[in-house]
Parts: structure tokens; sequence; C-alpha cells
């Protein structure tokens, strides 16, 4: 069964499918980080030769690493983002 979309949840809501633009929500680089090392984690359990085994463990970990990163930077963005938006409100608010 296919998730829900922002799209078909749109579309069941208004009643109207052909008026609702597609909203395109970005997956955060840190959760597709994620995702990848998972998925090279299950590849490496169903090899059965070592190194290759140890070449998708290593993968899986260097993908873990990216994903860390990404989520530092992430959190980095978003405390920015927050200061720039409590600076422009209080600004505002003067």
């Amino acid at each position: 069964m296919e998730p829900f979309s922002v799209r078909m949840v749109c579309q069941v809501m208004s009643g109207k499918p052909e008026a609702i633009m597609a909203l395109s929500i970005p997956v955060p680089e840190s959760r597709r980080c994620h995702a990848r090392a998972r998925e090279f984690r299950a590849m490496a359990q169903s090899l059965r030769v070592q190194s290759s085994r140890d070449q998708m463990l290593k993968a899986a970990a260097d993908f873990e690493r990216m994903a860390q990163d990404a989520r530092a930077r992430e959190i980095a963005e978003g405390l920015t983002h927050l200061r720039a938006l409590a600076s422009t409100r209080a600004a505002t608010a003067a």
C-alpha cells in the first residue's frame, strides 16, 4: 500500500483533486543518509564473502557519519533561521 502524500490528503480534504497543487516537502539529508546506511547494512547481512561484507559495513558507517554531519548542519541552519526570525519579530515589535 502506498503511503499518504500531502497531495493525497489535500485532495481528500478539499474534495477537488483538480484544484490541488503538488506540494513537495524535502526529505532532510540526514534522514536520507540514515536510510542509505540501513540499506548497506541489510545488503551486508546477505553477503557470504567476508571482505564484501566488510566493505558494505564500512560504507554503512560512512553514511552514518555523513548523517551525523548533515544533522549538525541542519540544526545549525535551523538555529540561524530562528535567530533571524526572532530578530525580525523584535524589530517589528519595537
